[in-house]
């Protein structure tokens, strides 16, 4: 099958990055969002991505005004009927995915191919959603999608052959390459990446290692071009998260278990490329101060007036859980000096008492819990 017009549903950051490449290809390219200030916004960041590669020298100034105008927009998703190949680069949720496929579905000619974008998502289980599952499949390109050379082809337990075919002749007129995996969870790199991310978050919550450590181990002694904490923060902390969701259900395997800090930063809404950042971005202070903020009203709610907390079934409570009933990382403790010590510190919060229960007889165990302005172990970055 010739392909010549690309449809890409979803016009942020892979998205754009998806028509940049079809564009400056030689491809006519259909773009779709759910309004006109993303579709207006995509348009600006394609033409200051390609105007870099010119700079470069990359790109010939005329190819970059040849690819612009190959570039058309739409707010209908039924406008992408006519194009022989579509491209769904939406958020990486499946009732979403599978909504816009289902509003395609009546517009689509019949030698229409459908793909998703998706990182981790079932290809056979979107493709059963669609009257087309032998012209479904995964196309997993990398991001940022100008720079990556590698895109993942996923056959769904239905695709066939001349599909596979058509797509693999398109990855290799974009210039990429293209590697076949099968319909497992997370597919090939990410099944690899995510995992070490996950375990990168873990050792920051531990306390193993600062984000400037465990980035700089990874970069100086594993020649990592990005530490795993930035790359998290690259790829945006909501989407790691989402990928290891997928890995803990879809293999049932304990080792896959998402750190619950990552889980926090996302719903802290500190997921990176955002006002409020992630781990390593610029939006570092301002997400640093709003999140001692939710600790401190975690802290302020979970203790009581007298500095005590009274486990109410201390029969079936480990001492672990005891003396850390927050769940805060170990290295916001320390051993007190005292027991009784005055609480002082900036919100008067720097020490606490903490009642501990373990199945012999009860103890008291005094604990100082650090200083919230610096705990830059905890919300880093600061």
């Amino acid at each position: 099958m010739d392909v010549k017009q690309v449809g890409v549903v979803g016009a942020g950051q892979m998205g754009n990055g998806i028509a940049h490449v079809f564009a400056l290809a030689g491809y006519d390219v259909l773009m779709t969002d759910v309004s006109e200030d993303s579709l207006s916004k995509a348009l600006a960041v394609i033409e200051r991505n390609i105007e870099r590669q010119v700079s470069r020298g990359k790109v010939m100034p005329a190819d970059k005004r040849a690819a612009m105008e190959r570039i058309k927009t739409t707010l209908k998703l039924a406008d992408l009927g006519q194009c022989d190949l579509i491209i769904e680069a939406a958020t990486e949720r499946e009732t979403v995915k599978t909504a816009i496929f289902e509003d395609l579905l009546p517009h689509l000619k019949p030698s229409t191919i459908l793909t998703s974008n998706t990182s981790s998502i079932s290809i056979t289980r979107l493709a059963s959603r669609t009257d087309r599952p032998e012209k479904f499949m995964g196309f997993h390109f990398m991001n940022p999608v100008p720079v990556m050379q590698l895109v993942e082809l996923i056959r769904g337990i239905a695709t066939d052959q001349e599909t596979w075919e058509t797509l693999h002749e398109v990855v290799r007129k974009l210039g990429k390459t293209a590697s076949s995996s099968e319909d497992f969870p997370a597919f090939i790199v990410n099944r690899i990446l995510m995992p070490m991310i996950n375990e990168a978050v873990y050792t920051l919550y531990e306390g193993v290692g600062s984000v400037k450590s465990i980035d700089e181990s990874l970069k100086l002694g594993a020649n990592h071009p990005m530490g795993p904490l930035e790359l998290a923060d690259f790829i945006g902390l909501d989407t790691c998260l989402s990928i290891m969701n997928v890995l803990h259900e879809g293999l049932a395997d304990t080792k896959y278990r998402p750190c619950p800090l990552l889980t926090k930063y996302v719903e802290a809404g500190c997921w990176a490329a955002r006002p409020s950042g992630g781990f390593t971005t610029t939006g570092a202070k301002c997400r640093y101060r709003r999140g001692e903020t939710i600790l401190r009203r975690r802290i302020v709610h979970d203790f009581s007036a007298k500095n005590q907390v009274l486990l109410a079934n201390p029969s079936v409570c480990s001492l672990s859980q005891a003396r850390n009933p927050l769940g805060l990382p170990s290295h916001f403790f320390s051993s007190s000096a005292g027991i009784g010590s005055p609480i002082t510190g900036r919100w008067g919060l720097k020490r606490l008492r903490l009642i501990s229960y373990s199945r012999r007889p009860c103890r008291i165990v005094s604990l100082t819990l650090l200083a919230i302005r610096n705990a830059r172990e905890f919300w880093p970055g600061k």
